[in-house]
């Protein structure tokens, strides 16, 4: 689940690019806690847990930064 709830707070009393960075940011941290380094080998993923629907995970782009 994806909270921004920390950064609400915080980014009342910035300016609005700073809010923006702030919150890249954190969807980027989020997203290195999801997917997994073995996406820098692989172009597609797939994860099944049992009970619950596959996901599946394909790179359409790679950039440097």
């Amino acid at each position: 689940m994806v909270s921004f709830a920390s950064l609400k707070d915080q980014a009342l009393d910035r300016h609005p690019l700073q809010r923006l960075q702030s919150m890249q940011e954190e969807i980027y941290r989020q997203l290195r806690l999801l997917i997994p380094d073995d996406v820098a080998f692989h172009d597609s993923l797939v994860s099944e847990v049992a009970g619950s629907p596959m996901l599946r995970l394909q790179i359409l782009e790679r950039h440097p930064y």
